[in-house]
């Protein structure tokens, strides 16, 4: 028996669930580090009064674990898109084999978008092509499609996602033999500002039909909150596209 549309989307949503229970482990790991930080000595030491030159800074302490963590939220998040994408090429071509371009298109910009959707979107139904133009999935059209894409490419490829410029990690592995207990992570743009951020208002109800073609999004850049409202994006899209797997 072919499988339903429902049974399709349940396959995609396993990803959505992995990445809740990700979020779920990152929240209880990372409650305890709140407000924790430590002032380090930053330049080399002065050779008559032994005080670093550069003075003293106050800096963060998180787990090492919280920041991959975030990364395998991301990670599932973006990979629930893809797999999504691949479920609308079985409706559209059944039987047939999906070239290696297939996924689900985020771009960064609507020209490259563009450019690029036509291998990224093949074999698809001409519906589910035209939801997902609907979505305007690039930079400057779907907030929080493009800040998935963007961390996930970032996490995968560059460095990990952090809380801020610089931070303090710490981990059980890295051991007590090393003179400094904490690594001193340096990050990249774009990072988190921070991890708990702070209460905000959404001008659309995530649910509604507005606000997942106009992609409202808080803004609050802080870990947590940004992931906490990723996943919720993704989990409200996906029912969406029940019409373009049946």
């Amino acid at each position: 028996m072919a499988p339903s549309a429902s049974d399709k989307l349940i396959l995609v949503r396993v990803k959505v669930e992995r990445a809740k229970k990700h979020l779920i482990d990152l929240e209880k790991g990372i409650i305890p580090y709140r407000g924790k930080s430590i002032w380090i000595g930053i330049g080399e030491p002065n050779s008559q009064t032994g005080q670093p030159s550069g003075g003293r800074i106050r800096l963060p302490v998180i787990p090492f674990d919280s920041l991959a963590a975030a990364g395998d939220v991301i990670q599932n998040l973006r990979s629930a898109l893809d797999h999504l994408a691949y479920q609308l090429f079985t409706v559209g071509s059944p039987g047939q084999v999906p070239n290696r371009r297939l996924c689900f298109p985020i771009s960064d910009s609507a020209k490259r978008y563009e450019a690029e959707k036509a291998l990224k979107v093949e074999g698809m139904r001409e519906d589910a092509k035209k939801f997902i133009d609907s979505l305007k999935p690039y930079q400057g059209g779907n907030e929080p499609l493009w800040t998935l894409h963007e961390f996930n490419n970032i996490d995968k490829h560059k460095f990990l996602l952090s809380q801020g410029p610089v931070v303090l990690c710490e981990a059980a592995w890295m051991g007590t033999e090393a003179a400094y207990p904490y690594y001193i992570l340096q990050s990249g743009d774009p990072n988190f500002a921070g991890i708990f951020g702070v209460e905000t208002n959404d001008e659309l109800d995530p649910t509604s039909e507005e606000a997942i073609c106009k992609a409202a999004f808080s803004r609050v850049n802080a870990m947590l909150p940004t992931l906490s409202e990723l996943c919720e994006y993704v989990e409200i899209l996906l029912p969406k596209f029940l019409p373009n797997l049946e």
